[in-house]
């Protein structure tokens, strides 16, 4: 596959699975507006690779800023 948008889409459950986290827990979080960004693709959820990676970085919480 080549680098294009579509080859870095990833279904629900790889989502989570980069998360660490439950698919519910990424629908609960889509229903209440938070989380990762995600596509609608027809009735398919998607995330990308990219989205998943920044939303980690900006929840990254470094101790030693923290008051």
């Amino acid at each position: 596959m080549g680098d294009n948008v579509s080859s870095r889409l990833l279904k629900e459950q790889e989502a989570a699975e980069s998360l660490r986290a439950s698919v519910q827990k990424l629908r609960n979080d889509r229903c209440a507006g938070r989380g990762v960004p995600f596509v609608r693709i027809g009735r398919s959820i998607r995330y990308l690779a990219e989205d998943i990676d920044k939303f980690i970085m900006e929840n990254r919480v470094d101790h030693r800023k923290v008051a």
